[in-house]
């Protein structure tokens, strides 16, 4: 029995020793494959990165399309080019009554006026700069 087992370790490594090149050559293999495999791998998935891409463009587009197609509706109907002729134009048929909303003096925003003695201080700084040098030169 003890001469079985010897046989088995020795036929093992005498199948080991003679594996060797062929594990080598099947993980070259591998490799090669797998450099083959990944170049048009990468260039695929860009490729539908690129395809999403213009597939939300492409989306993006008819929703713009659809917006400018309801604006030209609009603005070729007599009722709507009527309300903005009356709107931003402030035109009125004959016969109708003109009248502008002025906002009451109450409401409107208080302005400061500088007085004589006060400088303006509105003014540009290089133009308070020449007045003071002017001042100095007189």
């Amino acid at each position: 029995m003890v001469g079985a087992v010897t046989g088995v370790r020795s036929a093992g490594a005498v199948l080991g020793a003679g594996d060797r090149p062929f594990l080598l050559a099947l993980a070259a293999l591998i490799v090669i494959g797998a450099l083959m495999v990944a170049a048009p791998l990468v260039r695929y998935l860009d490729g539908q990165d690129r395809l999403a891409l213009l597939q939300r463009k492409a989306a993006a587009l008819a929703a713009e399309t659809a917006r400018l197609e309801a604006r030209e509706r609009d603005l070729t109907s007599a009722e709507h080019v009527e309300l903005l002729a009356r709107e931003r134009l402030g035109l009125v048929r004959p016969g109708e009554i003109p009248y502008v909303v002025v906002v009451p003096e109450a409401d409107r925003p208080k302005v400061a006026m500088p007085t004589a003695g006060e400088p303006n201080r509105t003014d540009r700084w290089y133009r308070r700069l020449w007045e003071a040098v002017a001042g100095l030169v007189r």
